[in-house]
């Protein structure tokens, strides 16, 4: 995973990643959750937050 976000990084390209893993989702810029195929929410993490906490928030 880090190389991929190295390489989108690096290259300033965008990447659209699905999954329910919220380690991985943590890695985002920008989190948004989809039901029915509408956005309905959307999570902006601080990058300099703690990442325990926000998989915590994640897995909530």
């Amino acid at each position: 995973m880090t190389y991929l976000v190295d390489i989108i990084r690096d290259r300033q390209l965008t990447a659209i990643i699905v999954t329910h893993d919220a380690k991985i989702a943590s890695r985002a810029e920008r989190i948004l959750y989809m039901k029915d195929g509408v956005i309905v929410d959307e999570i902006v993490p601080d990058p300099k937050a703690d990442k325990a906490a926000l998989i915590a928030q994640l897995n909530s």
